[in-house]
């Protein structure tokens, strides 16, 4: 997984699922809050939160990236 690689080097990872679910990647119509992108990314804003509040970690230095399939 690439996030060993990372914590190899001594950065801290958090993995965030931005999988489609069950509306799918093309889905539209309905409440803006249910749809997969969304989702997305408020995991992924509470995740750089989250993490940057973690003891030893320089939360002005937290980066983002993509990974896809």
């Amino acid at each position: 997984m690439w996030a060993k690689g990372w914590l190899q080097r001594g950065y801290a990872v958090a993995v965030v699922d931005g999988s489609a679910g069950t509306d799918g990647f093309d889905a539209t119509g309905g409440d803006e809050h249910e749809h997969w992108i969304y989702r997305t990314v408020a995991r992924t804003i509470r995740a750089r939160t989250a993490l940057g509040r973690r003891e030893g970690v320089n939360a002005t230095a937290i980066g983002v990236t993509g990974i896809g399939k």
